[in-house]
C-alpha cells in the first residue's frame, strides 16, 4: 500500500476498511426482472417495487422480435407465460432436424 501524497488524495488506493465511512463503497442492488419474487416479473409493478425496495438499477431481459422491437421477457418459450399455442395453433415451428417444435419462440 502506498503511503505517499497520491494515496492520501485518492481514496481508491486505500483498502475499504481504512476509508472514512462516507467514502466506503456500497454494494449495488440490481433488480433482475424487477421484484419478481413479489409480483409478476417484467411488469411495471415489479420494476416500481424493486426501486421502492431499494434497488439501484433494474435489469430487464430484453429480446428483439422478428420486426426488431425489444420486448421484456425472461423465457423465449412463450408457452411458459402466454396462451399463444391456443391463439395461434397453426404457427408452431418445424425447423429442428425435421421434428415438430411445439414451442412458440
Amino acid at each position: 500500500m502506498k503511503s505517499g501524497k497520491a494515496a492520501k488524495k485518492c481514496p481508491s488506493l486505500h483498502p475499504p476498511s481504512t476509508l472514512p465511512k462516507e467514502l466506503k463503497p456500497l454494494p449495488l442492488v440490481i433488480g433482475h426482472r424487477g421484484a419478481s419474487y413479489n409480483v409478476p416479473e417484467h411488469t411495471l409493478a415489479s420494476y416500481r417495487l424493486a426501486l421502492e425496495l431499494g434497488a439501484d438499477y433494474i435489469e430487464p431481459d430484453l429480446v428483439p422480435t422478428k420486426d426488431n422491437i425489444l420486448i421484456a421477457v425472461h423465457s423465449l418459450d412463450l408457452n411458459l407465460t402466454t396462451d399463444v399455442e391456443k391463439k395461434f395453433p397453426d404457427r408452431a415451428r418445424f425447423d429442428v432436424e425435421g421434428l415438430t417444435v411445439v414451442s412458440f419462440v
